[in-house]
């Protein structure tokens, strides 16, 4: 599931800020972050390529960070200490 949320979110994100749909980015960010809290040392496959939860939430944090700034925070706090601040 955390695969299919981060491809929502990032077509979500893609979208011009008017015609973005909120409730994609939240239900996104609820699967994604329900994951990393499940599965904090997990993996998975995205397209093929192994992934872990670290790199999920480093990627979803820059995501947020040019498309909806305001949820970032929710994923900064999930990252260890070394990673924040992106």
């Amino acid at each position: 599931m955390a695969h299919l949320s981060l491809h929502v979110l990032g077509r979500a994100c893609d979208a011009q800020a008017a015609r973005r749909l909120t409730a994609d980015v939240e239900d996104s960010l609820d699967e994604i972050v329900s994951f990393a809290r499940d599965f904090p040392s997990g993996g998975f496959d995205v397209d093929g390529e192994s992934a872990s939860t670290l790199a999920l939430l480093v990627v979803v944090r820059n995501q947020l960070l040019s498309c909806e700034p305001s949820y970032a925070p929710e994923i900064e706090r999930l990252l260890p200490v070394d990673y924040r601040g992106g």
